[in-house]
């Protein structure tokens, strides 16, 4: 079972997953989050590195597994282009998958 870590306090949470405010047509499918810019983003859970990428809507992304491999973690609109490459091991709580 994986163990997920969140990646900044709580009283940084921004739109929520699942609101369905009025401007939105269908929920929302992810957790924002408001730290300063260039913030380091930890690892949620230990896992691997499945993709790193740019593309025009999401920017600068990174995608992970989770250590038991059940889920896919994606970290989207990132300040620049992470280090981390595809194969790379992440720890929870301890790498740095990229920066706000």
């Amino acid at each position: 079972m994986a163990i997920y870590k969140e990646p900044f306090d709580k009283k940084l949470r921004g739109d929520e997953f699942g609101n369905m405010a009025s401007y939105r047509k269908h929920p929302h499918r992810g957790q924002d989050w408001h730290p300063k810019e260039k913030s380091p983003i930890k690892a949620i859970c230990d896992g691997t590195v499945g993709l790193v990428e740019w593309t025009d809507v999401l920017g600068h992304i990174l995608v992970h597994s989770s250590a038991d491999g059940k889920h896919w973690i994606l970290y989207a609109h990132l300040a620049e282009k992470p280090s981390l490459k595809k194969g790379d091991k992440v720890v929870g709580g301890q790498t740095v998958v990229g920066l706000v």
